[in-house]
């Protein structure tokens, strides 16, 4: 991993020699994950003023399993529940343990002791702001489908808190609930965050937001302190590092785990160890789901053994909730064909998969979905379905929703159906240890609208699926073995969890995957850290001057984010005018 930091007061402070083009360049950082350790806070549960009966409740909560409809619940869970049982534990001595008092009491840490104090290590505050918020505030509420939409505190709307983070940092704005806010107060009291709040973990599904707050926050220091309102000026000035003043602000200050983030920089921040995508929680009965058909002796289906070739289960409509305009970071825009025009390109695939049922003699299966206020049974039931469905199916169709991550990725996988992605694979989690490109297939969203509009002449790409089973069995074997291999790590399983799944004693799951990506952006952090003095907007600036090098290298997808889909209209223009030659030429009957 590569990082860049844009600033040459950095390079003469480091004593490097600053390139031609003012950039400071980290060496490649690789961290071995066995090397990092994990220091875990103490709850100050008399501090958070909540009643034993919340506490029992949000205790017992984190020590069960989630329940099958809480992907992203899951997820909050599986941090706050799997990191303490995987990471050792570290604790300072006493000798470090003064010096960060000392640091701590006379305001902002010297550089020395922010490269000293908690090398290699990783600092997490053990609360699910989804399961403790529902504790406290939510006690009586039921685990219905009306609460999972409430994201575990309180209506969040997405375009709103987007709104507040760059208006005012979300100082007005709650994305969470008051305990949450109680003790991340006390959190950033402490003297591990004073010394390195770069290095603390969060979880929270709207990271765009609170990347945003952080930068918002300090640019209205910046300016307060009479500076220029520019990322450089903020590193170039002879003030204190920057620190933020915000709660949410400082919480953006960390490493942050979400499923995904919505912001048009999104592969740069994870690039600067600011986001790590992780996976949305699945049940574990999609996995059981594989067992009834026909598996080989390996435990993998035969080549054309299932029912269906294809399926595809989505919601029935879908607008885009993405933030991927650099010009209007505020307003609903979206970058890709397949997420722009989401609504026409599922209604082309359908159109292909029927198309592959008549040619082919295939079956097919379309199974429309939209949560609703139905309650927990039910929900499950129509989860239990999908698994089998996914189960008795090849290929799985994964279209794009609102945005692109959806919990249907990972039931896919685990469910031993090979996902046919029709977006960008780029989204996708845990690249370093999963071969996203070797264990799926991808179908381009202009294809299948190509195809829908002009059937006769254009291909139908969902045929070449056919092919692939009927001519190619061997590939097809090797996509499903590294489906079965990639599975495990995107599973939340072991490590003290409730359910026990047979044969994944030895197996890998998706707390230790969490973890081997969490401690490179550790690294990262840390190797930012002690360039900058803690500077909280040194991965900001990292962030800054990657999307900056993007533009000067890559104009083609700097392009993309404020133009339109071209290549559907050259490509229909083109199949048009081929037609309408064709048809001159013929004459008439």
């Amino acid at each position: 991993m590569r990082v860049v930091l844009a600033v040459v007061a950095l390079a003469r402070a480091s004593g490097q020699q600053a390139p031609a083009d003012d950039a400071v360049y980290l060496p490649p950082i690789r961290a071995d994950p066995t090397a990092w350790r994990l220091y875990v806070h103490e709850v100050p549960w008399a501090l958070l003023n909540i009643s034993s009966d919340a506490r029992r409740l949000y205790e017992q909560m984190i020590a069960e399993e989630p329940p099958p409809a809480h992907d992203e619940g899951g997820l909050y869970h599986a941090v706050v529940h799997d990191l303490p049982r995987l990471m050792p534990r570290w604790l300072p001595n006493a000798v470090e343990l003064e010096a960060a008092l000392a640091a701590t009491a006379g305001g902002a840490a010297p550089a020395a002791d922010v490269a000293r104090f908690g090398d290699n290590v990783l600092f997490l505050l053990p609360l699910s702001p989804y399961h403790l918020c529902k504790a406290v505030e939510h006690p009586h509420e039921a685990w219905g489908s009306a609460w999972a939409a409430k994201k575990g505190s309180i209506p969040t709307s997405i375009s709103e808190s987007m709104r507040s983070a760059l208006r005012d940092g979300l100082a007005s704005y709650r994305i969470t609930c008051e305990t949450y806010e109680r003790a991340l107060r006390w959190l950033f009291s402490t003297a591990a965050w004073r010394l390195c709040p770069e290095r603390h973990v969060f979880t929270h599904m709207l990271t765009h937001a609170l990347r945003e707050a952080l930068r918002t926050d300090l640019r209205r220091q910046a300016h307060g302190l009479g500076q220029a309102r520019g990322s450089r000026a903020l590193a170039a000035s002879a003030t204190p590092p920057a620190r933020p003043s915000g709660t949410y602000a400082r919480m953006g200050a960390g490493i942050l785990v979400s499923a995904e983030d919505r912001r048009y920089d999104w592969l740069e921040a994870r690039a600067c160890g600011h986001v790590v995508p992780a996976p949305y929680y699945s049940p574990p009965f999609f996995l059981r789901g594989t067992a009834p058909f026909a598996p080989s002796a390996a435990g993998l289906p035969a080549p054309g053994a299932r029912r269906a070739l294809i399926v595809e289960s989505g919601p029935r409509s879908t607008a885009c909730h993405r933030f991927d305009n650099r010009a209007t970071p505020n307003r609903w825009a979206c970058h890709g064909a397949e997420l722009r025009y989401s609504r026409f390109v599922r209604m082309a695939a359908k159109s292909a998969m029927l198309d592959v049922a008549r040619a082919a003699g295939e079956r097919v299966e379309a199974h429309a979905t939209q949560r609703t206020d139905k309650g927990y049974a039910e929900l499950d039931g129509l989860l239990r379905a999908k698994a089998a469905m996914y189960a008795a199916s090849t290929f799985c169709l994964v279209l794009a929703g609102d945005s692109v991550i959806t919990t249907r990725i990972f039931s896919v996988v685990q469910s031993l159906c090979v996902p046919v992605f029709v977006f960008d694979r780029d989204f996708l989690p845990f690249g370093e240890l999963i071969p996203w490109k070797n264990i799926s297939l991808r179908v381009r969203g202009d294809e299948l609208i190509l195809f829908d509009r002009h059937r006769g002449s254009a291909r139908n790409p969902l045929l070449a699926l056919h092919a692939l089973v009927t001519e190619r069995p061997e590939e097809l074997r090797a996509l499903q073995e590294g489906v079965e291999r990639a599975r495990w790590h995107l599973t939340y399983h072991r490590h003290g969890r409730g359910v026990a799944i047979a044969g994944a004693e030895n197996r890998p799951s998706a707390g230790e995957a969490l973890v081997h990506h969490l401690v490179q952006a550790g690294a990262v952090r840390q190797a930012l850290a002690r360039v900058t003095g803690g500077d909280a907007s040194s991965v900001l600036r990292c962030t800054d001057e990657r999307l900056r090098r993007l533009d000067r290298n890559d104009k083609q997808r700097a392009m993309q984010l404020l133009l339109p889909w071209p290549r559907v209209q050259k490509r229909v223009s083109a199949t048009r005018s081929s037609a309408r030659a064709q048809s001159s030429r013929a004459g008439p009957e």
